[in-house]
């Protein structure tokens, strides 16, 4: 098998997964879904990832390295560097924030949990959080010339994600909003 060609039908599907889960849901995410949406037959999905959860991470990381890749060629005018980052900043997180439900959040935590018994999943996963979260501290760290700031707007938006668990929702405007105001302030 071609291992460039390999790569390339592996993307697809990871692409056409996260499609999947971003206009659907993951609840709805089905292999045969994916496998229709890619052209390929379903055998073809197995060839490449062993059951759905699988895919998922793979699916996830790809998300997460897409994101970590766009946060880190942000470029801007340094006259208007604060408010485009916080504007960037507040949208990108907003968007994450309100396109999961609750129960979208909790299974993607059981998969990731559960992803600490798959060693190869594991090694993915925690290779893909350091460099993502690296990136992102440091560009948080620039923006606000401060570690401990970083470290506190980080924390909060991952917190975010635990209060919509518990059933704590925000509309996306609101919460854009607030984020970017939040971001204005740590930066004064």
């Amino acid at each position: 098998m071609d291992i460039s060609k390999a790569k390339s039908k592996k993307e697809i599907i990871a692409d056409k997964t996260i499609e999947i889960i971003l206009n659907k849901g993951l609840s709805k995410l089905t292999m045969d879904e994916v496998a229709k949406s890619c052209d390929y037959s379903k055998g073809t999905l197995y060839n490449y990832y062993s059951n759905k959860d699988n895919l998922i991470v793979s699916a996830f990381i790809r998300l997460i390295n897409k994101f970590t890749y766009r946060i880190d060629d942000i470029e801007v005018d340094e006259n208007q560097a604060i408010e485009k980052k916080a504007e960037f900043y507040s949208e990108i997180y907003s968007k994450i924030f309100t396109s999961l439900t609750k129960e979208e959040i909790l299974r993607t935590f059981e998969i990731i949990l559960g992803s600490v018994n798959n060693k190869k999943n594991f090694s993915s996963l925690k290779s893909t959080f350091t460099k993502y979260f690296t990136v992102v501290l440091d560009k948080f760290e620039d923006l606000f010339d401060s570690k401990n700031k970083a470290l506190m707007i980080q924390s909060m938006l991952v917190g975010l994600q635990l209060y919509k668990v518990f059933g704590v929702d925000f509309d996306k405007e609101t919460l854009t909003k607030e984020l970017k105001d939040i971001i204005l302030k740590l930066c004064e």
